[in-house]
């Protein structure tokens, strides 16, 4: 197995690399092993936090690009949660004999994970098991969430953010009645969908799997079960991004018929572009990474306390719905998008001073 920091030449190419970027590549060849894991130094000195995602990517640049994008966001989410913390994220290459080596992939990328001594603090994301998460921690005692439910509560946070979201648009929380579209019915999706279902919320409902989706049928017998194509166009109060990212770009935003936009999926929007388009639109957006922090709070507690505990993680949320009011405020007094005002006041935290530097997403 080979652990090697890659050079500012060999990351110069891709648009979401920053100098403040420290980049390792693992490689094991014998069991098809491809990882990247980006730091996003942000913040000299203390360790980089970020789930490892175990992902099909077209391309080692595609996964690549991913990496350095999610680890700047963290960067960013660990400034709304308050945390004196850096963001971070690795991506492992999915391909069929990565699959059949599953467990030795898991096994050898903790190994890698700790020889970098603590630079990088990981847990679970998409593809990645919480047995894959046991088999990582008898070889690293650098992962975090074995104690903790993460996706519950990125769930809760995301439910309360919809509350505060409903609030600025229709000037009242309650969930009762109201249409939302939930796309994607994974970890964080499930959590959410009982959330709101407990809530007295209709719902219309997808996720790219045809398997889950008659799975969702029995479990949510009063809810609309749609095609993943149709769940833009679907004719509701909070459309719910729960799955992947990039998927408000510029396809897809002329199709919504929503008030508004609050999910759990990190990277939700293509580009800058897709925010003004959702302004021009009147489609207000909850900022991803503010309204998700909570899976990022429970683990980092999980960390510095040894054992999660639910009240405080809990303040963390409740800090971050007044986080939400202050961006809407701003958002209203600017004109800005909600994303614009969320990144500058990241960036005041962060650096003290405002540079947003733009990334595309192709």
């Amino acid at each position: 197995m080979r652990v090697e920091k890659m050079s500012q030449m060999q990351l110069s190419h891709c648009p979401e690399y920053t100098p403040q970027h420290v980049v390792f590549e693992i490689r094991d060849p014998e069991i098809g092993l491809t990882a990247f894991v980006a730091v996003h130094k942000a913040r000299y000195n203390v360790p980089g936090f970020g789930a490892t995602r175990f992902w099909q990517y077209s391309s080692e640049e595609e996964a690549l690009r991913d990496a350095l994008r999610l680890s700047r966001l963290m960067s960013y989410k660990g400034a709304a949660a308050d945390l004196p913390y850096t963001g971070a994220k690795a991506v492992i290459m999915y391909t069929e004999k990565a699959a059949e080596h599953r467990k030795e992939i898991f096994e050898r990328y903790a190994k890698a994970v700790e020889s970098l001594q603590g630079q990088f603090i990981t847990g679970t994301d998409v593809g990645v098991t919480n047995e894959d998460v046991q088999d990582m921690s008898h070889h690293t005692s650098y992962v975090i969430g074995k104690n903790v439910d993460p996706a519950f509560f990125t769930a809760r946070g995301v439910f309360l953010g919809i509350e505060i979201t409903l609030q600025e648009v229709f000037g009242s929380r309650e969930i009762r009645g109201r249409h939302f579209a939930v796309q994607g019915a994974g970890k964080t999706g499930m959590a959410l969908l009982h959330m709101l279902k407990d809530a007295g919320a209709d719902l219309i409902i997808t996720d790219t799997n045809p398997q889950r989706r008659e799975e969702l049928r029995n479990e949510f017998p009063l809810a609309a079960i749609c095609e993943p194509q149709d769940i833009y166009e679907a004719k509701v109060d909070v459309f719910c991004p729960c799955a992947l990212g990039g998927v408000l770009n510029h396809d897809t935003i002329p199709l919504l018929q929503c008030r508004a936009v609050a999910g759990s999926a990190n990277n939700q929007l293509c580009d800058e572009l897709s925010a003004q388009e959702l302004n021009q639109r009147n489609i207000l957006y909850a900022p991803d990474y503010v309204i998700n922090l909570g899976g990022l709070a429970s683990v980092v507690d999980e960390f510095q306390y040894h054992t999660a505990d639910a009240d405080r993680i809990e303040e963390k949320l409740h800090d971050m719905t007044a986080l939400l009011e202050d961006i809407f405020t701003r958002r209203r007094d600017s004109h800005m998008p909600p994303s614009v005002v969320a990144d500058e006041v990241m960036q005041e935290r962060l650096y003290g001073s405002v540079f947003t530097p733009t990334y595309v997403l192709n």
